[in-house]
């Protein structure tokens, strides 16, 4: 069963998705105005929500 996800959490998939792509989470960060220690947050929250699954 799929979980339903509000656009920001929509979106902040893409941004941690194409920072784990590109492999640069400050630049990723910079290029969509958020701020790095956040996004860092995001993307250990994606991969431990991943590895779960």
């Amino acid at each position: 069963m799929r979980v339903q996800h509000s656009k920001f959490d929509e979106l902040r998939i893409q941004v941690v998705e194409e920072a784990l792509d590109r492999g640069n989470v400050a630049l990723t960060a910079r290029k969509h105005g958020i701020s790095p220690y956040s996004l860092y947050k995001w993307v250990k929250q994606y991969r431990d929500e991943v590895e779960v699954t």
